[in-house]
Order: structure tokens, then sequence, then C-alpha cells
């Protein structure tokens, strides 16, 4: 059985090297990340045991339909990182 891993902020830092350690595994790995070069590129270097997914994750209207068509994961790992900033006062 293939085991396979949902990673979101796939295109740097943590989350690329956790897309490439557990592709390195067997896992099949779904990566999502805004900037569609990296996710090229990761594909490219990953071949079939990655499926790039470009997605925003400070705009959730964009999960419903994108999560709802994908295979179960085994594993959901959390890389974004997301900032919320407020104004000075």
């Amino acid at each position: 059985m293939t085991r396979t891993i949902f990673i979101t902020g796939a295109t740097a830092g943590i989350g690329e090297a956790a897309a490439r350690r557990f592709a390195g595994d067997g896992w099949k790995v779904i990566g999502t990340g805004r900037r569609e070069d990296r996710l090229e590129r990761l594909a490219a270097d990953l071949g079939g045991a990655f499926l790039p997914l470009l997605l925003d994750m400070t705009e959730p209207e964009q999960f419903g339909a994108v999560l709802e068509s994908l295979p179960p994961a085994s594993l959901t790992s959390t890389c974004c990182s997301i900032t919320l900033a407020s104004p000075r006062q």
C-alpha cells in the first residue's frame, strides 16, 4: 500500500525538505504552495511521487473543491507560515 502525505508549504524550507524526504522514502506526496515555478521544479525533481497543488493557504475559499478532489492522506504536515500583522498603535 502506498502511503500518502499532504504537505502545505512544500515550495520552501521545511515543507520542501519534508516533501523530498517523504518522496525519497517511497511516499506519494501531495504538496501545496503559492509559487507555481517552485511547485513545477519540485514536480520535475520528484516525478510521479509528487502531486503539486497551487494553493494559497491565506485564501480559504480555495480549499473546498481542491481538498474534496484529493485521495485520502495517511499523514498531514502543515509547513506553511501565516503571519497576521496588526497595525501599530
